[in-house]
């Protein structure tokens, strides 16, 4: 079963988990060319003159080239003294082993404005040399306006042979969605992440003193909600939830509705073959119906529609909330904080039914939009993405290779040096975070570290003992070793969590993956919208129940019809 399910790119959320803020301590080299006084031009110039020999995965150019690229910044980036995105361990490094002058052409902070940023290069037609694409929408745009490069050489006699491995692991997959009529057109960045399902946390002092049974339906999770509400009526609300109501992975209601067996915004395979849309699908109304009862029983916080992650994050450490329903990283944000102040430690449940459903559980991943590493075309080296591919993943996973202090992050956890690569997330194997957990649940338990297969084991095993180590010794063990320990200790860990998912075959993901219609791309933005306002005005009591059935109305005529008849063209073209 698990190479079925083999998860592409899944050591990328592995790496997920070290979001504090970087911070290199080593000093920018001295080079003799200077990336920034380099034009575009010069750049084309030298890849006239420079070419390495072939099917040399780690050549290095003779004189260095240079490569432009767009880069998406982290607001809360941290870099010493004259370093940079433009000048790190990473652009150094590369430039030293390898002869690639990384150039930042432009970057833009967040999502949004890096995605509207990347529109107006792509509709000016002033490309970098490599960039990272949001969607398959901006793919396919490229793709059809003949502006990016064929990598299909590129790929066969440059990229190492780890790399191909890890992009191959999931069957092909991934490579399909970039293979436009027998040509590899780009990269995928990721496939489907299957770590981004929901789990249930309890608060473990509150449980205690509640009495109450470990929970073996939903409903016993809404119960244990109701106790800690009962607990402290005026202060506490028993469950978390906020106002981006669907696809936040921190305390959205995408847990309790796989729970009923509805999965929103995916595409589901019903028992005639089509392709149906699952926010519209009678389950979703169950849900909601739920959530409408919570809010008039006050076990969610009536001005959950206007709290963002950040206000809930708060309220979870002032102790007003109790349960969570969110993804595996919330140990380390905001849970982490409430255990360096308070102690506050939780119980990790996978999904559980409602009473109500008979059908088997499926928990539900995030659907894949389809994000594509890509080379402009007319740059004269495309085959350059590939060897910083190389690179990227050779200094992070090799087992004899690799330099994770110097390119991962240091021993104290504190710098996240992989979030400075210029390609990311960095490729590695599939399944580290997975094995990781019996690997160094084994090394604890049994004493013995012939258990641990390589770094990644060895890293969090490290923060595991560390934190049971001064456990044993009577004193509190650090807030960052307490969330290694619950995500690769024991079978309760949000990694012992995943593992079960994962034997049991309960990992859902929508069938429309790395594909977007023509009318989706138009409505999608609108109907979604009309989606969060219905759930909204019906959990609050502004709309009626039966308001569900009027929005699914809507939903149709307001572009949803046509996007179902195309969404099922594509995939009658798939079989």
């Amino acid at each position: 079963m698990r190479r079925i399910f083999t998860i592409f790119l899944a050591v990328i959320l592995a790496f997920s988990i070290f979001l504090a803020g970087c911070n290199s301590k080593e000093q920018p080299s001295n080079n003799d060319a200077d990336p920034k006084s380099t034009t575009k031009a010069d750049s084309d110039n030298k890849d006239e003159i420079v070419k390495d020999k072939p099917a040399d995965p780690f050549g290095k150019y003779e004189p260095p080239i240079v490569v432009t690229i767009a880069r998406l910044a982290n607001v809360a980036a941290d870099f010493p003294e004259g370093s940079s995105y433009e000048d790190n361990v990473w652009t150094r490094s590369l430039e030293k082993d390898l002869g690639i002058i990384v150039k930042t052409e432009w970057e833009a902070v967040g999502d949004d404005k890096y995605e509207t940023k990347l529109n107006l290069a792509i509709a000016s037609d002033q490309l970098p040399d490599l960039m990272t694409l949001v969607d398959y929408s901006q793919f396919d745009r490229l793709v059809k306006a003949d502006k990016i490069a064929d990598l299909s050489e590129s790929y066969e006699n440059y990229a190492s042979p780890q790399v191909k491995e890890y992009l191959t692991e999931d069957g092909g997959l991934t490579l399909s969605w970039a293979t436009i009529k027998g040509k590899l057109m780009g990269l995928p960045q990721r496939g489907i992440n299957y770590q981004t399902t929901r789990m249930i946390y309890i608060r473990q002092d509150w449980f205690d003193q509640s009495g109450l049974a470990k929970p073996e339906t939903m409903d016993d999770v809404i119960e244990i909600a109701r106790a800690f509400k009962h607990q402290d009526p005026e202060k506490r609300h028993g469950l978390a939830f906020m106002k981006k109501v669907l696809g936040d992975g921190f305390c959205d209601m995408q847990g309790i509705a796989n729970a009923f067996g509805a999965y929103p915004r995916a595409w589901i395979e019903d028992s005639s073959g089509k392709l149906v849309y699952g926010t519209i699908q009678p389950e979703m109304k169950e849900a909601i119906a739920l959530y409408a009862d919570l809010y008039e029983e006050g076990l969610i916080d009536p001005e959950f529609a206007v709290k963002d992650g950040g206000k809930v994050a708060e309220q979870l450490t002032s102790s007003q909330i109790g349960v969570i329903i969110g993804n595996f990283w919330l140990p380390n944000w905001p849970l982490k904080n409430l255990y360096k102040s308070d102690d506050v430690d939780w119980y990790i449940y996978p999904l559980l039914p409602m009473s109500t459903n008979n059908n088997k559980l499926m928990a539900q991943t995030d659907t894949p939009k389809g994000q594509m590493h890509v080379v402009r075309k007319g740059y004269k080296n495309p085959e350059v993405m590939m060897k910083i591919m190389n690179y990227e993943s050779m200094k992070i996973n090799d087992p004899e290779k690799a330099e994770p202090e110097k390119f991962h992050s240091d021993k104290e956890g504190k710098y996240s040096f992989h979030m400075w690569a210029p390609l990311k997330p960095v490729y590695g194997p599939i399944m580290t975070n997975y094995n990781s957990n019996p690997n160094v649940t084994n090394a604890i338990d049994k004493n013995d570290t012939s258990y641990l297969k390589n770094t990644h084991d060895n890293m969090q095993y490290e923060k595991v003992k560390k934190y049971f180590d001064t456990l044993n010794a009577g004193e509190k063990p650090g807030a960052g070793d307490w969330a290694r320990y619950k995500f690769f200790y024991g079978p309760d860990s949000t990694f012992g969590i995943q593992n079960y998912y994962f034997d049991k075959d309960m990992y859902f993901t929508s069938k429309l993956v790395g594909f977007e219609t023509r009318e989706m791309t138009r409505k999608k933005s609108t109907l979604e919208a009309l989606e969060e306002t219905m759930i909204v005005e019906i959990i609050t009591g502004s709309k009626p129940l039966d308001y569900f059935d009027e929005f699914v109305e809507k939903w149709r005529a307001l572009g949803g019809e046509l996007i179902e008849f195309e969404v099922n063209e594509w995939w009658k073209s798939k079989k």
